[in-house]
């Protein structure tokens, strides 16, 4: 994957978590644009945040190469019942 499209989704305005899907069947997802971090070759990504610190608990570090697909989480409008 090209670092533009990853740089778009995490430039989107306003920004639509995404999951990354990997060639070999791992899957990270990107809930904030905050916790992301791209290169030029890498998509590093912080998950499991703990409060009240905001230090994340891990990262991932994923090759551009290796990505397969990016699924984009869109909310869902609610019904109001008539």
């Amino acid at each position: 994957m090209k670092p533009e499209q990853i740089a778009a989704l995490l430039n989107a305005q306003p920004f639509h978590p995404f999951t990354v899907f990997t060639k070999d069947g791992r899957s990270v997802h990107v809930g904030h644009r905050e916790l992301a971090n791209l290169t030029t070759t890498l998509l590093v990504v912080f998950s499991a945040v703990q409060e009240p610190t905001g230090i994340p608990e891990r990262f991932s570090l994923l090759s551009l190469e290796a990505i397969s697909r990016v699924d984009v989480t869109t909310r869902r409008t609610r019904r109001s019942a008539a």
